[in-house]
């Protein structure tokens, strides 16, 4: 059978074959992953994989189990070259560099997200801090490398980092070890590995993927975030009819899409005060808030750019005609602005231009260093007197009280 890597193929290829399934292969498979299975629940420490593929390749070569049995052997699909790859120049012969780079980039796109996910995955598990820059440091130096070897692609395997957390590896030095001992192999023991079953190289691929299925995590989006467990569902269906490079790409398409919807439709609160406090909170989760008639203090929960901007002066004009009283100010409180764009900008000014023309001031609180200094080389700062920038809101709502015509009379219960 070709290669198989959505269940579609899998039936394709499977069912009209189904009949030339050879017993002895099938048994050997299942007694192995029963092996493996069960001394992982009784010692999960025992490096079962290892002693199962020493006494099974030493029954395949005492028994000469690909004659008498008919079980397939690594050295059935050919001879196993020995020696390690020498280098070679990889400049030489002609190249398509736009099908070449392409090809390229795609790689490392899948390849990275591949590792992401694995590291983020057994990061929980082991209890040991990923750094995403840092793996993707390692697999640029890897295949940099790799590429003067001619080597395939490298990768964070799924299947080798679920063996890896089996067996109970602690540290990239597995790693390290492991090169060494297939170099050994590769150097003096081809022979030897060509007489491994590869029914068995099966099993233990499989027993150590088992440990990648979850049900936890799932259940657990569902409790606390049902629409996060759509995209995951998505990606699980299209990794399944269409394959694990497509699926991946979806997952990362419907990643973006979820961030623009989130960040598209920022968090704009309208604030009141506590009673006895200079502390300003949410309207819509706390009760008996002081707001003072004729000035609206706004909370902004998210960086200002071009997806979102009019959202945000969609909702603060809102607020404005909704307001009972004439509007005398809009205080807004930027501590949760993390970053603001030159097109926001843009479309402040506007908007700080026509609320200047009717008698509205516009004032800023707990604006961060950063969003400061965009402002001011964007010239927005240009429309703002500099003393309408205060270190906190209950600052700038004493001072747009301070300017009114009429006494705010401290405010009223809303």
């Amino acid at each position: 059978m070709g290669r198989v890597n959505t269940i579609i193929t899998f039936f394709e290829q499977y069912i009209p074959n189904a009949q030339y399934t050879h017993g002895w292969t099938t048994l050997m498979a299942i007694l192995t992953l029963v092996v493996l299975l069960t001394m992982k629940n009784l010692w999960r420490t025992f490096p079962t994989a290892f002693y199962v593929l020493c006494i099974t390749t030493f029954v395949a070569w005492y028994c000469e189990i690909d004659q008498t049995a008919g079980i397939s052997l690594v050295k059935s699909s050919g001879a196993i070259p020995a020696g390690l790859p020498g280098p070679s120049n990889i400049f030489s012969g002609s190249f398509d560099w736009s099908t070449l780079l392409s090809g390229a980039a795609l790689i490392a796109v899948l390849g990275y997200m591949e590792s992401a996910s694995v590291a983020k995955k057994f990061e929980g598990k082991s209890k040991m801090k990923v750094s995403l820059p840092q793996e993707l440091l390692a697999l640029g130096v890897a295949n940099l490398m790799g590429a003067f070897f001619r080597a395939y692609p490298t990768t964070g395997s799924l299947s080798r980092t679920g063996l890896n957390f089996q067996v109970g590896s602690k540290s990239p030095f597995s790693s390290f070890f492991v090169a060494i001992i297939v170099g050994t192999v590769l150097l003096f023991l081809t022979s030897v590995i060509g007489y491994i079953p590869n029914c068995v190289l099966a099993a233990i691929v499989i027993s150590a993927a088992l440990n990648l299925i979850t049900y936890e995590e799932p259940l657990y989006i569902a409790k606390t975030n049902p629409f996060s467990l759509l995209p995951l569902l998505i990606t699980f269906i299209a990794t399944l009819l269409i394959g694990p490079e497509y699926g991946v790409i979806i997952a990362i398409a419907l990643s973006l899409i979820e961030v623009v919807w989130r960040t598209a439709r920022p968090q704009v609160r309208i604030l009141g005060r506590l009673a006895g406090t200079t502390t300003y909170k949410d309207q819509n989760r706390f009760e008996n808030l002081i707001a003072t008639p004729g000035i609206i203090v706004l909370r902004v929960e998210a960086k200002l750019y071009f997806v979102n901007n009019s959202h945000f002066l969609s909702t603060m004009s809102k607020a404005i005609k909704a307001n009972k009283a004439p509007v005398h100010a809009v205080v807004i409180d930027a501590e949760g602005i993390i970053s603001i764009d030159p097109s926001a900008c843009h479309a402040l000014t506007n908007v700080i231009s026509t609320l200047s023309d009717k008698k509205i001031m516009f004032l800023w609180a707990n604006v961060k260093i950063s969003v400061k200094k965009t402002m001011d080389k964007s010239h927005l700062t240009d429309q703002i007197k500099e003393d309408h920038f205060f270190s906190t809101v209950h600052e700038a709502v004493q001072y747009a009280e301070s300017t009114m015509s009429q006494p705010a009379n401290n405010g009223q219960l809303i």
